[in-house]
């Protein structure tokens, strides 16, 4: 990024918020609220609390934008684009669909734009300004940084022709295979990863294994050398999908469920198993870094 803040639609080129445009944040977005479900139980007749499980969901932002114009009108219109943009038009029909807030350092808020308000206009003194209030509504509190990956190749095994004496019946065919590879992630809190599985390859298994650590996406599916599955586990856009249909691709017996992939700061295996007499299937796992500040 160009150190600035910017906000990006799906699709679109990211709008930078600075001075040289005119529209520009006067500080650090400012945590408001942050939604926290607990299972606490106070016990009758008993002092204390007992603690259930914690879910943390969204988080809402207050931002201040400060506007400045050559001209009362320009000044108008500089407010009026950023209320525009505001809207969210692109996405605020579409479920499940976000933008992405992006600060100076590159680190990304996922969630929509929401109440905007002008709290104060000076068009007629110099420079001509405005100021506005906006909200921003999170999908989590976290900031995630750039997209980071890593990457196993499945390479099928060769074996040598048949040996006398022959014995009835024969099976000729591969079997499947696995490789692995190792990788680090860097994270201030866990972070959701992504899954892609390249054919061609029968019945893929997609492990990722650390200390105390095991998530397994098995796929009863077999997969032509030119698709793809796609696998998304961030809680805003959870699922499988084949890359040529868009279809969605149940996961296999023994899978691991998508809330459970989150992987905390630490140095994993990436392992892939299945069969593929040729070709080169490929299993790709991604993540960003997660931050609690932008």
């Amino acid at each position: 990024m160009s150190g600035q803040w910017a906000l990006r639609f799906p699709g679109e080129d990211p709008v930078e918020f600075s001075d040289d445009s005119g529209v520009f944040l006067r500080d650090d977005p400012e945590l408001q609220q942050y939604d926290i479900t607990d299972q606490d139980v106070n016990t009758d007749g008993v002092d204390g609390t007992q603690f259930g499980v914690d879910t943390h969901g969204g988080a809402t932002y207050a931002i201040d934008f400060g506007i400045v114009g050559s001209s009362p009108d320009d000044a108008r219109d500089r407010e009026g684009e950023l209320k525009r943009l505001w809207r969210g038009d692109s996405i605020r029909s579409t479920p499940d669909a976000v933008a992405e807030l992006i600060s100076p350092r590159g680190r990304s808020s996922f969630g929509r734009p929401r109440r905007i308000a002008t709290s104060g206009r000076r068009y007629f003194e110099y420079p001509p300004a405005a100021d506005v209030g906006a909200e921003w509504r999170a999908a989590d509190a976290l900031w995630y940084g750039e997209q980071q990956s890593a990457d196993v190749g499945l390479v099928p095994e060769v074996t040598g022709g048949l040996m006398a004496p022959l014995e009835e019946p024969l099976t000729i065919g591969a079997g499947p295979s696995t490789e692995s590879t190792t990788f680090t992630v860097d994270t201030d809190a866990a972070t959701w990863l992504s899954i892609r599985v390249r054919g061609a390859i029968l019945n893929p298994i997609v492990s990722i294994l650390g200390p105390g650590f095991r998530l397994v996406f098995a796929f009863a599916i077999d997969l032509a050398y030119d698709d793809e599955i796609l696998l998304t586990t961030v809680p805003w856009d959870r699922g499988a999908v084949r890359k040529n249909s868009g279809g969605v691709v149940p996961l296999g017996s023994g899978s691991s469920r998508f809330d459970s992939a989150a992987l905390p700061s630490g140095t994993y295996e990436l392992v892939l198993t299945g069969t593929s007499p040729a070709g080169t299937p490929r299993a790709f796992v991604g993540w960003r870094d997660a931050h609690p500040v932008p």
